[in-house]
């Protein structure tokens, strides 16, 4: 909180997010599609502020569809920066996640996916 306090970090910040979007003018390609519809096959954790501005909770109304072994968190009194607000909370979700999930993930054989 007291780095977005900073002069000018807010709109460095915003400028930042702007100049993503200001590249986005082209659709793309047939093999980003075919990416962007694989489903995710390794435990996936989500922490979510419930109170934040930039992106709405209704984003992982439909998480289960591309990651269906998902857990989402959604932490009250947070904002977009859940490991600022509440660092003590996102450690311990994420530790317990951690923990819980590391007998799940093997490497792949061929060493990639």
């Amino acid at each position: 909180k007291q780095a977005i306090q900073r002069p000018g970090a807010a709109h460095a910040a915003v400028n930042y997010y702007r100049a993503l979007l200001r590249n986005v003018t082209a659709l793309p390609d047939d093999g980003v599609w075919r990416l962007m519809r694989r489903r995710i096959r390794v435990p996936v954790l989500v922490l979510w502020g419930q109170e934040d501005g930039a992106l709405g909770t209704a984003s992982m109304n439909n998480l289960e569809q591309v990651a269906e072994d998902s857990e989402l968190h959604v932490l009250p009194r947070c904002s977009h920066w859940v490991q600022q607000d509440q660092p003590e909370e996102t450690n311990r979700i994420m530790h317990a996640f951690l923990q819980r999930t590391r007998e799940a993930v093997r490497p792949h054989p061929a060493g990639k996916l």
